[in-house]
């Protein structure tokens, strides 16, 4: 089995093992199978399984009870619609990389949140922020004035959420 061995995946991986706090199986890792979420669920010990279709479409997944969301939010045309199909889960972790300079911004990624307009979305699913935390120089580079300024100016904010419940 391939681990992550990366300097900035292994930060990275522990950094995010820092902030979770909880699991709660079964658990739904929203990505591509990756070194990174097989190590994770062996970290923490608990069976997961992966989404396997287009994630901007229906994809209600309630038998699930966490759902881990690294670095995927910023990939989906439609995250609203995602985070609303997924209000059946207990507890879901979701981080994302911002960086306020435009020119950093992957080709692959339709947003960008700065963190005011994440908390916005969140609360306009119907989740509460349980805890959240944001990193500074997670991925840093000597190969260039690109990655040194990137590395400089990049974050990685991780949020842990939780369904809004109505008291009535």
């Amino acid at each position: 089995m391939s681990k992550v061995d990366d300097y900035g995946q292994r930060k990275r991986f522990n950094n995010t093992v820092k902030f979770i706090d909880e699991t709660i199986e079964p658990v739904l890792c929203v990505c591509k199978e990756h070194p990174f979420d097989r190590e994770l669920c062996e970290e923490f010990k608990i069976e997961y399984r992966h989404i396997k279709n287009d994630l901007d479409f229906n994809t209600n997944y309630h038998q699930e009870t966490t759902l881990f969301c690294f670095d995927v939010i910023e990939f989906l045309m439609n995250p609203l619609n995602f985070l609303i199909n997924h209000l059946g889960c207990e507890v879901i972790y979701i981080s994302y990389q911002y960086n306020p300079f435009t020119f950093f911004w992957s080709p692959l990624h339709f947003v960008q949140y700065p963190k005011r307009s994440f908390e916005k979305l969140i609360e306009k699913a119907g989740y509460e922020i349980v805890k959240s935390k944001r990193i500074w120089f997670e991925n840093f580079s000597l190969k260039g004035i690109r990655p040194i300024l990137k590395a400089l100016t990049s974050s990685r904010y991780y949020y842990k959420l939780r369904v809004i419940r109505d008291e009535a």
